[in-house]
């Protein structure tokens, strides 16, 4: 029988039209053997045939199993012979997790970062040797401390798997070989012809085992895909995206002219990029739609391959629902799981559940207890009702998880549903707390969702093979093998031919289209960089040929790659960036031979060209066809107060910083959605700042005499109101304010207050503290405020300072103009100028910041304040004190009467978008920046 190498190769179709039981056609790769399938069912309907067997094409690693299971199969018959027990097949998790097991063990693995990864470079290395028949020997081992340490971890690995009656996936064909030497033959239905299809090269230890079949009966061959001397040029794009969009647009204008093309997209890192890829092929082949929502049958394309599992919604949220078994959910997670429609209840109280999300955030809650969780889903308030469907789910859950009611907590003995246990048995207790959750909802699946549901089970059912290699597991370490089971798992829903195939280089290879583009030929990733196993000797790879081991090796592979793809298709365009990350790209050696063409350039005759820019742009093609008028809509219905409603100070600050911002904030009432932070956050700890200060004053007394008689350092009045302060915190926000984070926070807040004070002491005037947080009522025109002050202080001549603790950036510049950015004090000055216009003398900030504790304002003499000027340095052109009041009270007034007109144009201060969280709902960031605003961020 001529070997495989030396066979003489036969035609394809000629050997598809007359396929029959008694022949194989053994594939490089699933995607193959589906394509040959596919032609072979094709040549079955052209001949007329209405039924026919199914054929025979297999890739290459499944035909070996499914020898291994007719093995299998025939030892457990009661008359087979007495023989040897046929040893266990190991799947590539259980392989893997046996690695793992060995690694984390080993004196080497306590130093290691990523024991996962190790096993998965120590699991290709143990392949890589079994296929090319070698061991290490000591002279391969001779100053080499990683193949040193592989070694010690393969003896243990093959050990382990004597001892135990396994075999790993790599020793398959050694296992084969030998039975097919054995006395009588291997009871193998082997075929009369065997067709090897797309194989560049064989490995030594499957060149073995077709030798091996040499004894046999039968006859075997390559299968000669025929190639096609089609037209092939390159051509070269401003960037990796460009050359992908370019792609997108040819495939599109392909398709117009002529529905019956197939065509080919090789993108060599398509697994990095596929992201990238899905969404600029969607813009382009569906305008205006969301692929994901569209029937599978329907699609143009098809990528060889899908996003993992835990990319999918569905499984995605199963993975969070078992995490509540957990005891504690994080932020990201519970908010996931409280706008998920994919358990029960999740479409009905949709909208509750997303207020309820609402306040979790406000709480500043990083992570919520499951227990906890239920208590808040019972609770409801004027701006989140309660959600009884998931606090009862909720309920059943953790009755089910600890029937006999754990503390609330969570401590206590651990219920029998979470202790560890193998993974079989976790899939039992996964697939049962799921249907306890209501999992997969409640709504109607789509068919990629029922798809989903099917590829979940299939993972499940891989998870439960693990018991062998895994050992009992807690749930911790369940769920987490399980996702990495799942993020393993590529999922691309079913779905007829598509027109456009879009792969990944080694999934091309046998394939034939009409048309073929292939990306990414520049020179600086074609051949690729050589990409040797780090745990086995350079050498032994270089001297023994394996992949990936040397320059000429990778240049050669991959020249024979090229020409098997040049002769793919009729018409083949190779393709390269030009440039990436602002360095040159230049074109492969491999393609510079290739005429240069633009393939998106209109062909001899063609008017115009069939690919203009912007046909993917849905949204400008549906803007500009429009016939559209322009209406301006700044003025909102007049504000009526109801009841004589009164606001705060912040709506004339919002209306002053744009106009829109207080009519969103305070007539709509939008806010930001709140996303909690470790620790608090600048407005809490002002906060905590202004009560401290408070207690303070309440405890030294009113006046600065008895703050003299005070200690500088190490002051008991201070750490008492600090301590006060941080107790109220406490309760308001358990959850930012942890232990640590507190105690840190008591010493800043000692160092701060005692900083203050000696700044109080060196005040020149003499002063009494007269109230703090002073309920002030004050009307301008329509507009009626409700204010609070900080803090009043008397001064020995009988006049008045006005206070305000500041833990953030102030200026006394904003208090100034027709649109002042921060009017607060002008309208403390403004509330106690009607009562007494004389009284008040002056009016700071207190500035409390680490390494800055000062004041900042003005006054109506010099030296009232440490800091704080006579008031015309700030207003020259105010005669006195009076007037600076009349200008405020007129400017202020106009304000609060545009406010209550309605007046909401998009209008704002220079800078103030760039701290604004409207930026949503008023979308200004979506018009091109005007001149001044350029100039404004630079």
């Amino acid at each position: 029988m001529p070997t495989p190498a030396s066979g003489m190769a036969k035609p394809m179709m000629d050997i598809l039209k007359s396929l029959d039981p008694e022949s194989l056609i053994l594939t490089v790769n699933r995607r193959l053997a589906r394509t040959l399938t596919r032609l072979a069912d094709q040549q079955q309907r052209a001949a007329g045939a209405a039924a026919w067997p199914t054929p025979r094409i297999l890739p290459w690693e499944s035909w070996l199993e499914q020898c291994w299971e007719q093995i299998l199969d025939h030892r457990e018959l009661p008359s087979a012979p007495t023989a040897a027990d046929t040893p266990r097949l190991l799947n590539p998790w259980q392989e893997r997790l046996l690695w793992e097991r060995i690694i984390a063990a080993s004196p080497a693995g306590e130093s290691l970062l990523q024991v996962a990864e190790a096993a998965k470079t120590a699991q290709q290395a143990w392949q890589l040797l079994q296929q090319w028949r070698l061991t290490l020997t000591d002279a391969d081992l001779y100053d080499h401390e990683d193949a040193q340490v592989f070694y010690a971890w393969s003896n243990q690995f093959a050990s382990l798997c004597r001892k135990r009656g396994w075999l790993e996936r790599a020793g398959l064909p050694r296992f084969l070989r030998r039975q097919l030497h054995m006395e009588g033959g291997a009871p193998l239905r082997l075929p009369k012809r065997i067709w090897l299809a797309g194989f560049q090269r064989h490995t030594p230890d499957m060149q073995a085992l077709l030798e091996a079949l040499a004894p046999f009966e039968l006859t075997m061959a390559p299968l000669a895909i025929p190639g096609q001397a089609g037209q092939a040029v390159r051509c070269g794009w401003s960037s990796s995206e460009a050359e992908l969009l370019a792609a997108a647009r040819w495939s599109r204008s392909l398709l117009a002219q002529s529905p019956e093309v197939s065509i080919g997209i090789v993108v060599p890192d398509l697994e990095q990029r596929l992201p990238q890829v899905v969404g600029l092929f969607a813009r382009v082949l569906y305008p205006g739609a969301n692929p994901s929502r569209l029937d599978p049958r329907s699609k143009i394309f098809n990528l060889s391959l899908g996003a993992p599992l835990t990319a999918t919604p569905l499984i995605r949220d199963a993975l969070l629902l078992l995490g509540m078994a957990t005891g504690t959910l994080s932020r990201p997670r519970y908010s996931a799981l409280l706008h998920s429609p994919f358990w029960r209840g999740g479409q009905e109280e949709w909208s509750a559940r997303s207020l309820l999300d609402d306040r979790l955030r406000e709480q500043g809650l990083l992570q919520i207890r499951t227990r906890q969780l239920r208590r808040e889903a019972t609770r409801g308030d004027r701006h989140a009702p309660p959600c009884p469907i998931l606090a009862a789910t909720l309920n059943t859950f953790l009755h089910h998880l600890f029937p006999t009611g754990p503390a609330e907590g969570g401590d206590g003995q651990p219920a029998t549903s979470l202790a560890p246990a193998s993974p079989s048995l976790w899939m039992e207790r996964f697939s049962r707390w799921l249907a306890l959750l209501g999992w997969p909802g409640e709504g109607p699946l789509s068919s990629g969702e029922f798809q989903n549901i099917s590829a979940w089970r299939q993972a499940l059912s891989l998870f439960a093979t693990l018991d062998p290699t895994s050992g009992p597991l807690s749930l911790t370490a369940a769920l987490e093998l399980l996702e990495r089971i799942l993020a393993e798992s590529p999922f691309q829903p079913e779905a007829d031919t598509a027109p456009i195939q879009i792969m990944g280089l080694l999934e091309a290879v046998g394939e034939r289209f009409t048309h073929l583009w292939v990306c990414g030929l520049s020179a600086e990733t074609w051949p690729p960089a050589v990409q040797a196993n780090p745990l086995l000797p350079i050498d032994l790879q270089r001297r023994h040929g394996m992949p990936h081991a040397t320059f000429t090796q990778e240049s050669t592979y991959h020249q024979e790659l090229l020409q098997a793809l040049l002769e793919s298709a009729g018409v083949v365009v190779c393709s390269h960036p030009a440039s990436r990350d602002d360095q040159p790209l230049h074109p492969s050696p491999m393609i510079i031979a290739l005429p240069e063409a633009d393939p998106c350039a209109p062909a001899d005759g063609e008017a115009d060209p069939p690919l203009s820019e912007g046909i993917d742009d849905y949204n400008a093609i549906l803007f500009d066809s429009a016939h559209t008028k322009t209406l301006r809509d700044d003025l909102a219905p007049p504000w009526m107060p109801a009841n004589g409603a009164k606001v705060g100070s912040g709506v004339l600050k919002a209306q002053a910083l744009c106009p829109f911002q207080a009519f969103a904030r305070y007539r709509l009432g939008a806010r930001p959605r709140m996303e909690p932070q470790p620790g608090l956050d600048p407005a809490q700890r002002g906060q905590i700042v202004h009560s401290a200060l408070t207690q303070l004053w309440q405890q030294l007394g009113q006046g600065q005499a008895d703050l003299r008689r005070q200690s500088s350092t190490d002051n008991p009045v201070v750490k008492a109101a600090v301590h006060v302060a941080l107790e109220e915190a406490a309760r308001q926000w358990p959850d930012p304010l942890h232990p640590f984070l507190r105690q840190l926070e008591e010493v800043r807040l000692n160092r701060l207050l005692t900083a203050f004070l000696e700044l109080e002491k060196e005040r020149p005037v003499p002063f009494t503290v007269q109230k703090q947080e002073q309920k002030q009522t004050l009307t301008l025109g329509r507009l009626t405020l409700n204010l609070r002050l900080d803090r009043l202080d008397r001064l020995a001549d009988d006049t008045l300072v006005i206070l305000d603790y500041k833990t953030g950036a102030s200026q006394v510049k904003e208090w100034f103009g027709d649109r002042p950015r921060d009017p607060q004090l002008p309208l403390y000055l403004l509330a106690l100028a009607d009562s007494a216009p004389q009284k008040v003398a002056a009016l700071a900030f207190c500035q409390l910041k680490a390494g800055t504790c000062q004041f900042a304002g003005l006054a109506k003499e010099e030296g009232l304040l440490p800091n704080v000027p006579h008031f015309q340095r700030w207003a020259p052109d105010c005669a006195d004190w009076q007037s600076l009041i009349d200008r405020w009270r007129r400017v202020l007034t106009a304000l609060g009467e545009a406010f209550l007109r309605g007046e909401a144009a998009v209008d704002p201060l220079p800078q103030v978008c760039q701290l604004c969280d409207l930026s949503p709902l008023c979308r200004r960031h979506e018009r091109l920046p005007l001149p001044e605003e350029e100039e404004e961020r630079a």
